[in-house]
């Protein structure tokens, strides 16, 4: 029989990450502190070969090395896996040119979340984003639809409001056209 266990993720992905080799760095010495340095991976995967390192200065140096093609000084991918022998503290990072994918786990929450907090201001520091949920922007691609949809009818309602309200267009009947607007507006507000 096995034992219950309890382990906190934390993932977010970022976007706009503006990365060179010190922001690198920093990123990976922050990300996996409290995980024993033997435990830490960097790679990156240059056409169908990985190439692994304990540090990102030995992997550059590796890759620099290597056989492998193209540009050697040109790096799209970078992914650092880090987690210690008991299995209580993990780091996942996944870097490519257009996000960063930060994954953290562990059974020690205040770990997990202060790691998650710690890398967001790095990668925020460097110009990154928080990528949004895509349900979420589904909903405001809904909203902006609806609203558009519900121009026309407060068009209407405003020319309708000029022919109909007597007086409403002259400068004597300022209170009666402020009236009609704020009508329109609770009307319009209401809609959405």
């Amino acid at each position: 029989m096995s034992t219950a266990t309890q382990q906190t993720e934390v993932r977010t992905v970022y976007i706009t990450c503006q990365l060179g080799k010190s922001e690198l760095s920093r990123l990976f010495n922050l990300a996996p502190e409290g995980i024993p340095a033997a435990a830490v991976i960097i790679s990156t995967q240059r056409d169908s070969t990985r190439y692994s390192a304990d540090t990102l200065a030995d992997l550059t140096t590796h890759v620099g090395s290597s056989n492998a093609s193209g540009n050697l000084n040109t790096w799209d991918n970078l992914q650092l896996d880090a987690a210690d022998a008991a299995g209580d503290r993990k780091v996942n990072l996944k870097i490519d040119t257009e996000r960063v994918e930060v994954q953290i786990a562990g059974t020690d929450a205040t770990w997990v979340h202060g790691q998650a907090a710690r890398i967001e201001l790095l990668l925020k520091g460097a110009g990154g984003k928080i990528k949004r949920d895509h349900s979420t922007q589904k909903e405001l691609k809904r909203q902006l639809k609806i609203m558009l949809l519900l121009l026309p009818n407060g068009v209407i309602q405003i020319v309708a409001f000029l022919i109909f309200v007597p007086g409403s267009t002259e400068s004597t009947s300022t209170l009666s056209w402020q009236a009609g607007l704020g009508i329109f507006t609770v009307m319009v507000g209401l809609r959405s």
